[in-house]
């Protein structure tokens, strides 16, 4: 496997790709849309925010492997939101 450099390193006789240790996505000063649509392409659950904070921006770090919920819970706290996640329609919802 060709590697470029800075794409890999090694250790002892052992060898990790760095793309590997990326394990986290930031947004940062991004329309919560722009966050919803990460949520739906990793996730698979739709998200939906009340019209008047569309344009609301957000930063935050986000671990790859976060639990749904985690994240979810996590929004609701910083918009001061309710949200309801409906696993059967694959939504999440705030309020």
């Amino acid at each position: 496997m060709d590697t470029e450099p800075g794409e890999k390193f090694t250790y002892g006789h052992n060898t990790a790709l760095v793309a590997d240790f990326n394990r986290f996505i930031d947004f940062d000063n991004e329309k919560l849309t722009n966050f919803s649509d990460y949520i739906e392409t990793n996730y698979g659950y739709k998200m939906t925010i009340p019209q008047e904070y569309i344009n609301q921006r957000i930063t935050v770090r986000i671990n790859k492997k976060e639990d749904l919920k985690t994240i979810v819970q996590l929004i609701s706290e910083m918009y001061n939101l309710n949200f309801e996640i409906n696993d059967e329609l694959k939504e999440v919802t705030f309020q």
